[in-house]
């Protein structure tokens, strides 16, 4: 029998910590299968328990699987596989960007994770990608024509810092009971300390349940209530905010957002805008917040 070591757990006493837990210890051999695909040559930078769990996950779910940040696509073709058994769709929003990865180096993450996908996955017809930035306008729509009708119950993130912003907009896409995988959420790097102090706050408030935290440093959960429209005021404020401050991110965002003020069709960010911007967010540190505040 498995047993995890601290910090690391699964509430056995929850149907999605059981699910979780099922795949941890008597792993279907599917999702074994699927695992060992992006493992030689290694495209995939989490857990074997992790993406096994993310299987189960997407196999028993019964809407959309929706992966925001899939770099190469590890965890995409595990997802795949996974909602394919229960012929469900699964839909990634990836931005298009060259990093230098000491062991999964790329030039181009989008155009690398659509060979992957074509080269590894059995079921890449249940596959829509979208290669954008999560916050850009033609990606929000062109996931709503995706769903049509549909709603996402399990939501795979590995963004930037960053989760509020895209819980805020995806909303409305979310089923009411919706799984959330969050990763870096503890990874002892500069974007996991924002990562987990937004997803602390979120489970204080009770518009998150966690039900696990699985090696190495990924978060599962589930949605309780969608953000009101009082909490998405308070996060534009703050990011507004921290834009001032130089915060990368929030600058980024919210710099997109008056340049939909001043056209009624934006440009697509360019790939030199996305290298540039990451660039800038590598570089930067969060400061430490203020002794006493």
């Amino acid at each position: 029998m498995t047993e995890l070591e601290q910090p690391y757990f699964v509430d056995k006493n929850d149907p999605v910590g059981r699910l979780l837990d099922a795949a941890i210890v008597s792993p279907d051999p599917a999702a074994i299968a699927a695992v060992g695909l992006v493992r030689d040559p290694p495209i995939s930078m989490l857990s074997d328990y992790t993406l096994r769990a993310m299987h189960a996950v997407a196999a028993g779910t019964g809407g959309v699987v929706l992966e925001i940040g899939a770099y190469v696509g590890g965890r995409t073709i595990v997802l795949i596989d996974g909602a394919s058994k229960s012929g469900t769709d699964m839909i990634t929003i990836e931005e298009p960007v060259e990093h230098n990865h000491p062991q999964i180096p790329t030039k181009n993450s989008v155009d690398d994770l659509r060979r992957n996908v074509v080269d590894l996955s059995a079921s890449p017809e249940r596959h829509s990608l979208i290669p954008g930035c999560s916050f850009e306008d033609w990606v929000l729509g062109a996931l709503h024509h995706r769903l049509l009708g549909r709603s996402i119950t399990f939501l795979a993130w590995d963004a930037d810092s960053h989760f509020e912003r895209d819980f805020a907009l995806l909303a409305p896409f979310l089923n009411p009971d919706c799984v959330v995988m969050i990763d870096d959420y503890m990874a002892g790097h500069a974007k996991s300390g924002r990562i987990n102090r937004t997803v602390d706050a979120l489970v204080a408030d009770g518009i998150l349940e966690q039900v696990a935290y699985l090696p190495w440093a990924t978060w599962f959960g589930r949605l309780r209530h969608r953000p009101d429209a009082a909490m998405i005021s308070k996060w534009l404020a703050d990011w507004q905010s921290a834009a001032e401050a130089g915060d990368p991110y929030c600058d980024r965002l919210m710099s997109y957002r008056e340049r939909l003020t001043r056209s009624t069709a934006p440009a697509v960010l360019s790939f030199e805008e996305r290298q540039d911007f990451w660039r800038r967010a590598s570089a930067w540190s969060e400061p430490e917040p203020e002794v006493g505040t």
